[in-house]
């Protein structure tokens, strides 16, 4: 006897109540659809991949209640090639720093847990503590929030004089973020700055540098110059990758990989220089192409239009 009948056996002799259309009711709904709801996962939200954290300021020694990211549940979407990662269903970056609101200290997790210096905590409590007003933040930080947090932590690098290498890999980080929101210009303003950076730590500090080997560093150095339009540049801190016998194959071929993008890009240039000096009135093309040659049209098709051609 099939379900259906059943039911209608089942509730039987109440049609003089006007219950007449029984006969489309299942006691227990539909089975199959009960059993796709009990195995279909729950839509994760950006709250599940957050707990709360409790660490020591270094500087004041409050007690500092921070969110923190479960990296175990994290999975990677994809990798750019100056090394930002991009999430399924968060962004880690955008809790990337922890503050104080004691005394207005900011660091990533690894500067806000280490031991400071006397100098550098008295020249904090001077210069930052004293003016620090606090801010409650909500428990879910977009962009603006995380931009807002990574300039506490650069000021307070600044303030107590912390390494290159730690300043520089607070810009690359806010100009990732800043690439998450779609500001190019302040995403170049900010890898131009991580350059520098990571140049003079290369100079004066041993590695690791910023958890990375030299020659992962002279990579990105070359990468952020490719990135800022600097191509002569990244030609040449690619080719220092190049060149090093010591350094991993898989790092070289990712500098190979730019370099050709280099030249892709300058090819696309060149030919975009000519397609506009066709365009132009006869009377006009003369000047314009002279005046190329003088400018930006000399150091591209001559300086690195010859390095290019050189790998």
């Amino acid at each position: 006897m099939s379900e259906k009948a059943d039911d209608l056996n089942l509730l039987s002799g109440l049609e003089e109540f006007g219950f007449t259309d029984l006969d489309s009711i299942s006691l227990y709904g539909d089975p199959e659809s009960k059993r796709s709801e009990a195995v279909k996962p729950k839509e994760k939200t950006e709250e599940d991949y957050l707990f709360d954290r409790t660490v020591e300021c270094p500087v004041c020694s409050s007690k500092v209640r921070v969110r923190a990211v479960r990296k175990s549940a994290l999975r990677v979407v994809s990798r750019d090639s100056d090394s930002m990662v991009t999430y399924e269903g968060i962004n880690p970056l955008f809790y990337d720093i922890f503050l104080c609101n004691t005394c207005g200290y900011a660091g990533t997790e690894k500067q806000f847990t280490q031991r400071l210096l006397k100098t550098q905590i008295d020249l904090i409590k001077q210069n930052i503590s004293s003016r620090w007003r606090p801010k409650e933040y909500p428990r879910i930080y977009d962009a603006d929030i995380a931009i807002e947090r990574f300039k506490l932590a650069l000021l307070n690098c600044v303030v107590r004089k912390a390494k290159n290498s730690d300043i520089a890999l607070l810009c690359l980080k806010l100009g990732w973020v800043y690439r998450v929101k779609g500001d190019r210009e302040n995403e170049v303003k900010y890898l131009t700055q991580a350059q520098v950076g990571f140049k003079e730590a290369l100079a004066k500090e041993s590695p690791p540098i910023a958890g990375m080997d030299g020659d992962s560093v002279e990579y990105i150095i070359g990468e952020l110059a490719r990135r800022i339009g600097d191509y002569k540049d990244a030609l040449f801190w690619f080719g220092r990758v190049l060149g090093n016998t010591q350094a991993r194959q898989s790092l070289k071929d990712k500098a190979r990989d730019q370099k050709y993008l280099i030249a892709d890009t300058l090819k696309k240039m060149r030919q975009a220089q000519t397609d506009k000096t066709a365009e132009e009135p006869a009377e006009r093309a003369k000047p314009a192409a002279q005046e190329g040659k003088k400018g930006l049209g000399k150091l591209l098709f001559g300086g690195i239009g010859n390095l290019v051609r050189g790998y």
